[in-house]
């Protein structure tokens, strides 16, 4: 799953969460992604920066779940990841044997342990941790190595728990069509 289809399962809560802590632990990160986001739409920022607070992240969501903003998706699920979801990613690499800084920084992806390994390294995570963090964390682990890792894949693929389920969201007004009022005529008026 790629970033971009993370943001298009979040639920709005998680969203929420995610732009909150940018906008009050990564300021910069969060005004850039307005930045760029507006940018690629060919709008001024004061658009997005006059919306309330909540109606501004369901926007943001809705726009960083488009493939064109799939860098913008990754490097902000990335920085949420590594600056709130520490202990989770600690405990991953060391129930897998992984050797990384102390804050969940690895140099280079190894090679898969053990199919048992990994197993138990998931239920873990998913024992002790919000399951969706646990699986937009694994899916950013996962696009790590695409190609690798094949036991965790399939456990992404198929355990309940690491499935991210599509929000039934409503259309922002941006994207409904316009409405326009019926024209009320009755047959016995004239027009004058």
């Amino acid at each position: 799953m790629t970033a971009t289809e993370i943001f298009e399962k979040l639920a709005p809560q998680r969203a929420s969460d995610i732009f909150t802590y940018l906008h009050d632990e990564e300021r910069a990160a969060y005004k850039a992604t307005m930045l760029h986001l507006t940018s690629r739409k060919k709008l001024r920022p004061v658009f997005l920066e006059k919306k309330q607070k909540h109606e501004r992240h369901l926007w943001m969501a809705e726009n960083l779940a488009k493939k064109r903003n799939e860098d913008l998706a990754i490097e902000i699920l990335q920085t949420w990841v590594l600056k709130t979801q520490t202990p989770a990613i600690l405990q991953f690499l060391e129930d897998l044997g992984i050797s990384h800084d102390g804050s969940g920084l690895i140099e280079d992806t190894p090679s898969e342990p053990a199919p048992e390994t990994v197993k138990k390294g998931v239920e873990n995570l998913l024992a002790k941790f919000p399951h969706d963090c646990v699986a937009i964390y694994l899916h950013l682990f996962i696009q790590m190595d695409p190609d690798g890792w094949k036991t965790l894949r399939q456990l992404l693929e198929e355990t309940p728990e690491l499935q991210l389920s599509a929000p039934a969201q409503s259309p922002s007004p941006e994207s409904q069509p316009e409405k326009t009022e019926p024209e009320i005529t009755s047959p016995t008026s004239t027009a004058l």
